[in-house]
């Protein structure tokens, strides 16, 4: 019985188009379907990229009932990397199932800031896409 357990299978599709394997998380990083071919930007120009992405913890309830779903979130990063103001933005299913959950998980991400002429900038508007999908399927 999956009660009580952190969720321990997830993936994350960030909205960007950023594509590889998230630090110590069980999970994986997907390219976005309305993402295009990630622009080359000269040295001193940087996105905002995720660094230590949080886990979330798929709630009691969800489990409970066997629900699976995604919530799709928009913030700001900034120049320091901290996610500022997150939201939730759309989510499966209606009710808000998973979204206290993917609030608690986002406000502790860690993000690489976004250069603009070698400077830190705020950079608002990022959006992730958290999916919660039981382990064993």
């Amino acid at each position: 019985m999956l009660v009580g357990r952190p969720f321990q299978s997830w993936v994350v599709v960030v909205a960007f188009g950023v594509v590889g394997s998230l630090w110590g998380c069980a999970g994986s990083v997907e390219q976005s379907e309305a993402a295009e071919a990630v622009p080359v930007l000269p040295v001193s120009d940087r996105k905002a990229t995720p660094v230590s992405p949080v886990a979330p913890i798929y709630p009691r309830s969800a489990v409970e009932r066997g629900t699976e779903g995604w919530v799709q979130l928009e913030f700001t990063v900034s120049v320091t990397g901290v996610v500022m103001n997150p939201r939730v933005i759309k989510s499966m299913p209606l009710g808000g199932t998973f979204d206290d959950a993917a609030l608690h998980a986002i406000r502790q991400w860690k993000y690489k800031p976004q250069l603009k002429n070698g400077v830190a900038i705020e950079t608002p508007g990022m959006r992730v896409k958290l999916s919660f999908k039981h382990a064993d399927q």
